[in-house]
């Protein structure tokens, strides 16, 4: 939100003034916005994948044997 907040600042103070600053503004906004996104969702799938491949029920038995 605060990308957003600063891009529409910008636009009611400088869009008179400076344009370019304002569509630049605009532009980190938006692409801040789905970056964040696209990370937030590759770490949860990460974490599911983490998390279905180890999960309580599974046992795995071992015997132990003495090598001399």
């Amino acid at each position: 939100m605060p990308r957003f907040l600063v891009a529409i600042l910008a636009t009611i103070s400088y869009w008179n003034n400076n344009p370019f600053l304002v569509v630049f503004s605009w532009l980190i906004a938006i692409g801040g916005e789905s970056s964040e996104k696209a990370i937030i969702l590759r770490k949860s799938i990460k974490q599911k994948r983490v998390h279905q491949k180890y999960q309580e029920d599974d046992v795995i038995d071992v015997t132990a044997t003495r090598v001399d």
